[in-house]
């Protein structure tokens, strides 16, 4: 599945991450700058996130990554989609 909605709700419905590509993102998940581990929450990431500027506040779990920033996963507009993704 290809979406473009931020919203999250086709990983809520049960669709497996595998099988979907979020193009402009997902406004509850955030990404660690260091070793990419994705961590989806319950809330908004992005109340502290804008353009260009994408960190949430909230910093890496893992001890290797000492205290890295995570991101959010939000592609704004002018901002480039992910390779990943596409």
């Amino acid at each position: 599945i290809i979406s473009q909605n931020v919203d999250g709700l086709h990983l809520r419905s049960g669709v497996p991450p595998a099988q979907l590509s979020e193009l402009h993102g997902n406004i509850y998940a955030e990404v660690c700058s260091a070793c990419a581990k994705r961590y989806l929450r319950p809330f908004n990431v992005t109340d502290k996130s804008s353009f260009r500027h994408h960190t949430t506040g909230r910093t890496c779990a893992l001890k290797k990554c000492a205290g890295a920033e995570l991101r959010d996963t939000i592609v704004y507009f002018g901002e480039r989609l992910d390779d990943a993704d596409l």
